[in-house]
């Protein structure tokens, strides 16, 4: 039996469709909701949808893990990748210091200044012992202290301060977890559980945190970039060789003991050698007077006697 589908009219069978059996003389018409119908085919398609995201599951199970990089070789990547990433933090360190500093000394003055001209403007309020030169001073200073309020707040919004700062603080704190992750993940490539894969994974997701810098938010210009640069790598100079003059002044005082320990046991072997040839001229008198020729000649002097 084939059946055909019969286009009604929206005024009366709006959300319904209608089917016909051509060969019978009787026609069946079928009412059924159009709503059901587009709800069976998107479960329809829901399951086709499932079944693919089962057999893409099963392939990628089935692609093997491989272990073809040295561990030596990865430990020493991730280690140079991760100290750029601390030299980085600190140089937005640096930058997050200075955009600090300038957005609290703006602030400060602009306080400074609304005070004083809230102060002028109750000044004005007993004009009446003021002469007319000293009425238009004050007039005159509280507008130009307004006009710099104004130039100064259009200024921080236009910098966009307290912004940056927020986003550069929130940057730091990611790369500062990104440090500690990256060690742990060293770690774990110690044990040899790592593979190729993972490894190549931990690296688009250092990528990704990194490269979040390539925004205006986080521009620093080029003469404060190496200004901070060239302030990281002084410092990083000056702890060298704070640890280098700590480590040779530990050095010295070690060698000045052990030359004393040297000097002390050199006195202890003179002492124990003087003491070991008095001992044997000890051991010698007395075994001269155990003699029996020393006896024998003692008791023939006795008998004299």
């Amino acid at each position: 039996m084939e059946e055909t589908e019969i286009e009604l009219s929206k005024e009366n069978f709006e959300k319904w469709s209608q089917q016909v059996q051509p060969k019978s003389q009787d026609t069946i018409i079928e009412m059924s909701n159009l709503q059901d119908r587009s709800n069976n085919e998107n479960s329809k398609l829901i399951k086709q949808i499932q079944e693919l995201q089962e057999e893409t599951s099963q392939v990628t199970d089935e692609i093997e893990s491989t272990y073809l990089l040295d561990n030596t070789k990865m430990i020493n990547y991730l280690s140079e990748k991760n100290r750029h990433i601390q030299d980085k933090q600190t140089i937005y360190e640096y930058y997050y210091e200075n955009l600090n500093e300038q957005y609290t000394k703006l602030n400060i003055f602009l306080i400074v200044i609304s005070s004083i001209v809230t102060l002028l403007g109750s000044a004005q309020l007993g004009d009446f012992w003021m002469s007319d030169i000293a009425k238009t001073t004050f007039k005159i200073l509280v507008i130009v202290f307004s006009f710099i309020i104004t130039v100064l707040s259009s200024v921080l919004k236009f910098k966009l301060y307290k912004e940056k700062i927020e986003s550069i603080g929130k940057y730091m704190e990611q790369l500062e977890l990104l440090i500690d992750e990256i060690e742990i993940f060293c770690k774990h490539i110690e044990t040899g559980t790592i593979s190729d894969q993972q490894f190549f994974d931990k690296l688009n997701e250092i990528t990704t945190v990194v490269t979040r810098t390539n925004t205006k938010m986080f521009n620093i210009r080029s003469d404060n970039y190496y200004r901070f640069y060239r302030k990281l790598k002084l410092i990083a100079s000056n702890k060298w060789n704070i640890q280098h003059e700590i480590k040779t002044n530990n050095e010295k005082r070690y060698n000045e003991f052990l030359k004393q320990r040297l000097a002390t046991m050199t006195e202890r072997l003179e002492l124990k050698k003087k003491f070991t040839t008095i001992e044997n001229e000890v051991t010698d008198i007395q075994s001269f007077y155990n003699n029996d020729i020393f006896s024998l000649q003692q008791s023939n002097d006795n008998k004299e006697e």
